[in-house]
C-alpha cells in the first residue's frame, strides 16, 4: 500500500522462521540501495555513487568459506588469489571468487557480510549454488 514502509521478503523455509531470502539477504537490491548526495556551496547537489560488494571465496567446490567487504573486489580479490594478505585465506588457501553482491551503501554492505557470516554452512552454499551452480571462479568475469 502507499505510505506503508517496504520490507524484506521473508520465507519460512529453509532459512528458518522470520530468516531472509538468501537472493536479497534481507537487503534492497543494488539498484535500491541509497546513495550519497552533498550539496556544494551553491546548494546544487552532487551525487556519488560508490559500491561496495559482499563477497563468499572458497577454497574448492564445497571446500572452506570466506565472507568478507570492500570497496573494490577485483582489487581485493587480486590480493586473495595471490596470497598478498596475511590471514585466514591464505593459511586454508581460500581464492576462488564463488558469489558477490553490490551495494551503494556501506552500511548495508557490512550489516550484509555480517548476517552471511552468521548463517550456518548449508545456507552459504545454497546462496553460492543458486548464482553459481557449478562453482564457477567468478574473477575473470569482474576483471575482464
Amino acid at each position: 500500500m502507499p505510505g506503508e514502509p517496504r520490507h524484506a521478503a521473508r520465507e519460512e523455509h529453509p532459512f528458518g522462521e522470520g530468516s531472509v531470502q538468501p537472493e536479497t539477504n534481507g537487503f534492497p537490491s543494488p539498484r535500491d540501495a541509497s546513495h550519497r548526495s552533498a550539496e556544494n556551496d551553491t546548494g546544487v547537489v552532487a551525487t556519488a555513487m560508490k559500491q561496495y560488494f559482499v563477497y563468499i571465496l572458497a577454497s574448492t567446490r564445497c571446500g572452506t568459506l570466506y565472507t568478507g567487504v570492500t570497496s573494490d573486489l577485483p582489487r581485493r580479490s587480486y590480493q586473495h588469489r595471490n596470497d598478498l594478505m596475511e590471514g585466514f585465506t591464505r593459511r586454508y588457501g581460500v581464492h576462488m571468487l564463488v558469489w558477490f553482491e553490490e551495494y551503494g551503501d556501506i552500511v548495508l554492505a557490512i550489516a550484509c557480510e555480517k548476517q552471511i557470516k552468521g548463517w550456518n554452512r548449508a545456507w552459504k552454499i545454497r546462496l553460492i549454488e543458486k548464482g553459481n551452480p557449478n562453482w564457477d571462479d567468478l574473477y575473470d568475469r569482474i576483471v575482464g
